[in-house]
């Protein structure tokens, strides 16, 4: 019996070569510092924006849309009144979004 070779999935190419001037350093320069703050205890999901309104949605692990919520700058949602399970937390804020994943 002959083995048979082992399927890879990574290929080398000797003389490939990238060219790195096209790439501008000051893009990721440029990007705003982030503007949510998300802190996660427990019981609590907080979270503040320095500028912007800010929209919550918690989605169960199905997708279904347990708690919209929307402030000016902070938010405080109390996790403990959620039955336990695995939830995400979608944040907004201005241009930037955060997804955390809540286990209960």
């Amino acid at each position: 019996m002959s083995a048979e070779p082992a399927a890879e999935d990574t290929f080398t190419c000797a003389s490939l070569s990238f060219d790195y001037s096209q790439v501008s350093h000051s893009v990721v320069e440029s990007l705003p510092a982030s503007a949510i703050s998300i802190h996660q205890s427990s019981d609590h999901l907080i979270t503040h924006a320095d500028r912007e309104p800010i929209s919550l949605r918690l989605v169960s692990v199905l997708g279904e849309v347990v708690l919209a919520r929307n402030a000016n700058q902070d938010l405080d949602i109390d996790l403990s009144l959620l039955p336990p399970g695995v939830y995400f937390a979608e944040v907004i804020c201005g241009g930037q979004r955060e997804v955390r994943r809540i286990i209960r």
